[in-house]
């Protein structure tokens, strides 16, 4: 009986060991892949058109970029002589903090302990 296991035992190893050697040796047929012609030169000229930089040219026109200083001055001067009576007059710190208490309802005690 000893025997006769040994013998399945020395047979399905010698099938492993089969087995093991067909797909080591399955590549051994095969090729190595080739790319075609000038695969190369093409991909580093669409490489290099991809990573060049693109410069509108219209926005480097002197005439865009004269208009663009003609106006950013004319705000600028709008805003300079504009009317003086439209000024923000600063409020008190207190002011201001009467207004926040008023807004979020607080009693004066609670100013009184923010403010020490």
């Amino acid at each position: 009986m000893k025997t006769a296991i040994r013998q399945k035992l020395s047979i399905m190893k010698q099938e492993k060991q089969a087995r093991i050697e067909q797909i080591l040796n399955a590549w051994d047929g095969a090729n190595k892949a080739e790319a075609p012609a000038f695969f190369y030169a093409r991909l580093k000229a669409r490489m290099e058109k991809a990573t060049a930089p693109v410069v509108k040219s219209w926005l480097l026109r002197p005439v865009f970029v004269a208009a663009t200083l003609v106006v950013v001055i004319v705000i600028n001067a709008f805003i300079y002589f504009q009317d003086g009576n439209s000024t923000i007059t600063p409020n008190s710190s207190e002011d201001s903090i009467q207004s926040i208490a008023a807004e979020y309802n607080l009693s004066d005690n609670t100013l009184e302990e923010i403010n020490q």
